[in-house]
């Protein structure tokens, strides 16, 4: 019956059992065999489920991924921001290093960044340090588009980005300065005023810099 299924519907399948945290090994071995000739059937959409779908369970699949990859960038301008995001996101985090794949994201991202929101800015942001590919221009225009968003970004969005400008040694105070200072009210307790998860971390680690501590927020 799987020689039978579709791209679509082997990508389908994947993000089910990945939204259930649900990994059954030998099962997505055989889908991602049955499933990597027809790569090239999947819209953009699919591409990045899937792409999702592998990271979310840790299914490192080193001959279905360069094939996602394949896929994608012949399919670069149909990605949407959110489905860059998730791509350049899933990708770091399985820490699968192709550099086509990321400096086509980088390209279609810039061209589309004004789509972004503030998690779609954060994951490439965190995902391009992660796995240590500089990209400048992109760099750039992620900088200047969450500026405008610091408002409303959380707690683990405003790590992401101090921690990428920090990790890539850009020092860029005028993006790091408003992040750390939008830092505490995402990320204390309302009444006990102590901090909330570990994003803290990073910001701690960004600010801490030479280049970065004269822009601390004061004590309270």
């Amino acid at each position: 019956k799987m020689a039978e299924a579709g791209g679509q519907n082997l990508a389908n399948t994947v993000w089910s059992f990945a939204t259930l945290n649900v990994c059954d090994k030998p099962l997505m071995h055989a889908m991602a065999a049955e499933a990597m000739p027809k790569s090239m059937q999947w819209d953009a959409q699919a591409l990045a489920n899937i792409a999702w779908s592998c990271a979310a369970i840790a299914m490192r699949h080193g001959p279905l991924l360069q094939s996602l990859a394949a896929a994608a960038i012949a399919n670069i301008s149909a990605l949407k921001s959110q489905e860059l995001s998730n791509t350049a996101w899933a990708f770091a985090t399985m820490e699968f290093r192709h550099w086509p794949l990321l400096d086509s994201i980088a390209a279609e991202s810039r061209a589309k960044i004004s789509h972004f929101d503030a998690q779609g800015l954060s994951n490439p942001a965190w995902a391009f340090a992660t796995l240590c590919r500089t990209n400048m221009p992109l760099r750039d225009a992620i900088a200047s588009a969450s500026l405008l968003m610091i408002g409303d970004a959380n707690s683990q969005e405003l790590a992401n980005f101090a921690w990428s400008n920090w990790a890539m040694l850009l020092h860029k105070p005028d993006l790091l300065r408003p992040e750390v200072e939008a830092f505490p009210r995402t990320s204390l307790h309302p009444t006990t005023g102590r901090l909330i998860g570990v994003e803290w971390v990073h910001v701690a680690d960004a600010a801490s810099d030479e280049h970065s501590s004269p822009y601390l927020p004061p004590s309270m």
